[in-house]
């Protein structure tokens, strides 16, 4: 949570995370799953705010970046990791931010992960890549005015691929 507040404060992504994960007591499993979880808030934070902005008055980036990230966390393995139970990530969410100077958002942090998990998520329409794919409208936009609608969607697709991992021997 620390990491991604850093990175939306200008740091460079894999130095934080390195940083981070270097500092801490975490075992090797657990330093997987955080890194994990790190970069699928990066990968997918357009289409995480728009998932958790379907449970709030005000857009959640007119929260403070702790709370946000706190509720991105969440969102993102309620959503899109099998193995983590969804009342785990609410659970420790909510810890998070009730033991920081924003425990003011404790409530807020808990009715909204509580109402994704009880009536998920809206499916995204396949016309909109942005929210699709979790990127900025223009480039999207070049993307469909350089090629194609398809071609585009082919593109963003493959960048929210996991890439194979192959293991060579040197002989």
């Amino acid at each position: 949570l620390n990491a991604l507040v850093k990175v939306e404060d200008g740091g460079f992504s894999t130095i934080v995370l390195d940083n981070a994960l270097n500092n801490s007591d975490l075992s090797d499993n657990d330093k997987a799953l955080a890194a994990n979880i790190f970069y699928g808030v990066c990968e997918r934070k357009l289409t995480l705010e728009h998932y958790v902005n379907k449970y709030l008055k005000k857009p959640v980036n007119t929260l403070p970046d702790y709370v946000r990230f706190a509720l991105l966390m969440a969102t993102y393995q309620i959503i899109y990791l099998e193995k983590i139970p969804a009342f785990a990530a609410v659970n420790e969410s909510v810890n998070l931010v009730s033991k920081s100077k924003f425990s003011g958002f404790k409530g807020l942090t808990n009715a909204v992960l509580r109402n994704t998990i009880r009536n998920g998520v809206d499916k995204i329409d396949d016309s909109n890549l942005s929210l699709k794919y979790s990127v900025d409208k223009t480039i999207v936009k070049a993307l469909v005015n350089d090629y194609s609608f398809e071609t585009a969607d082919s593109i963003l697709k493959s960048t929210l691929m996991q890439p194979d991992i192959y293991v060579r021997k040197n002989i």
